[in-house]
């Protein structure tokens, strides 16, 4: 809402995943579309992270963005609604969390508001315990990674959705 390219960022696909002008210009370009594998929206990263875990940078006290939580409180009012079966997930880091996150727990107060399960995973030791084989960066997962987090998720949304139904 307050850059200048905001008209041109609103015309890519990826707009809402990297807000970068220059980022979503070179992804949507013919020569990127060439060099990466595409699957279904799903771009696999082969990369090894070898650096230790750091521990998390200190966040500048802000507070939370207020026009962000009332949009992402109206998508998920909008989905309980409209009776959208809704699961946020939080997916892991390879960073080692000093405390509360307060975006995240903010994010699961408000899913809990509208009891959407909410599965937080960015610190899981699982993920944060074998020296980053499961991560291309401290913030992206890598193939290896991502295939494992993908089984995991989808266990953990048909014992939840087991238990919510008997079924």
């Amino acid at each position: 809402l307050k850059g200048p390219f905001e008209k041109w960022k609103l015309c890519s696909a990826i707009y809402p995943f990297n807000s970068s002008f220059f980022t979503i210009a070179a992804g949507n370009s013919a020569f990127n579309k060439k060099r990466k594998e595409d699957m279904k929206g799903y771009l696999p990263i082969y990369k090894v992270w070898n650096k230790p875990i750091e521990p998390e940078t200190e966040k500048e006290e802000k507070g939370i963005d207020s026009v962000k939580k009332k949009i992402f409180e109206s998508f998920i009012k909008e989905c309980v609604e409209k009776n959208i079966k809704l699961f946020i997930v939080k997916s892991p880091t390879y960073i080692k969390q000093n405390g509360v996150d307060p975006y995240v727990a903010e994010a699961e107060k408000i899913a809990s508001h509208y009891s959407v399960p909410f599965f937080d995973y960015s610190h899981d030791l699982m993920f944060i315990s074998d020296n980053g084989k499961y991560f291309a960066d401290r913030s992206h997962m890598n193939n290896t990674g991502s295939q494992l987090f993908t089984e995991i998720l989808i266990k953990r949304i048909l014992d939840w959705k087991t238990q919510a139904t008997g079924k």
